[in-house]
């Protein structure tokens, strides 16, 4: 477990007090573990097992491959395998005369790949997910059903327990992200976003819907990944050694949130290798000790929002710098112990840094 000291001015910790705010401690996390990958060797019926490479269908706790070019069609009313990952670079169809709609039976990370395609062919058109599934559509991907419905639910028949629901319609592309978080809640991004689960290290499966670490192959991939940390969860990167290494566009930290930068009792700076945006409605938290500071690429903006904050054990400061020449730019900016939003650092293409203690427009999350 990771015990933050943060050392905080008596004036802020007053104002936390008045506003009753509560910043989540980082508990222990476990990763997944899968037992068994199938791949698709030809286009078939999910059901069959000439479908797949050494002829064995998919079953138990499992991860699944569509290739290129191979669709799989699933028909029935219910996926009743824990089927953890679902990637889809070629088609993956859901075929069912039912009038019920069809039901993913365990929580369930789908990925759909660039030229892929996820088709729902069901007569119902109403898809039934369980708390904790995601849906990711990369670049160059698509839906396509006929107006289909997305329901979450508790319970199996999952009719008898429906949650929120969210319009997939006759056609979506990407880049999208559908998430449904362990308390039913639905969250939609137009970007391929990394969401955090529950409060953990950015290292942790766990930490993540769908149970996928953010990696820098992923995020190349696709021109940049988002990255969301919701009310009540604490993403710590005390793992990374100073160095987050994924080129993730925007790092968003909603009302309740927490992000940590760096690792308690570390005196060493922490540095963003790849231009970002960051936008916090919440708490943006520099744990390390001594005045090391924090690096921002050229091109990169840094955010607080009215009830944003930045908090840090001692002063530090807040560089520009080159990614290719690793050289800094123009004079720092200080940030003390406690900052308070609306507050912004813009840094142009050239490096140039402008601060405006008034901040941005402030958008809802």
């Amino acid at each position: 477990m990771y015990i933050i000291y943060i050392f905080i001015s008596i004036h802020f910790l007053i104002h936390l007090a008045a506003e009753e705010i509560t910043v989540p401690t980082t508990p222990l996390t476990t990763e997944i573990v899968s037992s068994g990958i199938y791949t698709a060797a030809q286009s078939g019926a999910f059901n069959d097992s000439t479908t797949w490479s050494g002829g064995l269908i998919p079953s138990g706790e499992c991860s699944i491959i569509i290739p290129s070019g191979i669709t799989v069609t699933f028909t029935g009313e219910i996926l009743d395998i824990n089927v953890q990952t679902l990637t889809v670079a070629g088609t993956f169809a859901i075929a069912s005369s039912a009038s019920v709609g069809f039901t993913f039976q365990f929580a369930i990370n789908i990925i759909v790949q660039a030229g892929g395609i996820f088709q729902d062919q069901t007569t119902a058109h109403q898809l039934f997910f369980l708390a904790g599934s995601l849906c990711t559509f990369y670049p160059g991907t698509s839906f396509f059903g006929g107006s289909t419905v997305v329901f979450t639910y508790q319970t199996l028949p999952a009719t008898g327990s429906l949650g929120a629901n969210y319009t997939f319609g006759s056609f979506l592309s990407g880049p999208f992200t559908f998430g449904i978080l362990l308390d039913g809640s639905i969250l939609t991004f137009a970007e391929v976003t990394f969401i955090v689960e529950q409060s953990g290290d950015f290292t942790g499966n766990s930490s993540w819907l769908g149970g996928s670490v953010p990696t820098n192959d992923v995020c190349s991939l696709v021109g940049g990944c988002n990255l969301y940390i919701g009310t009540g969860f604490n993403l710590s990167t005390a793992s990374l050694n100073g160095q987050l290494d994924v080129n993730l566009k925007e790092i968003t930290v909603a009302n309740g949130g927490v992000f940590e930068l760096g690792a308690a009792g570390f005196n060493i700076s922490f540095k963003f290798l790849f231009t970002v945006v960051l936008d916090c409605y919440g708490y943006l938290v520099d744990v390390s000790s001594g005045d090391s500071g924090i690096y921002l690429p050229f091109g990169s903006d840094f955010n607080l929002y009215a009830g944003g904050f930045f908090i840090s054990q001692v002063s530090t400061f807040l560089y520009a710098y080159n990614t290719t020449s690793g050289e800094t730019s123009g004079a720092p900016v200080s940030l003390p112990i406690s900052l308070s939003g609306p507050y912004t650092v813009e840094i142009s293409t050239s490096g140039e840094i402008s601060v405006n203690a008034n901040g941005k427009i402030f958008h809802v999350y």
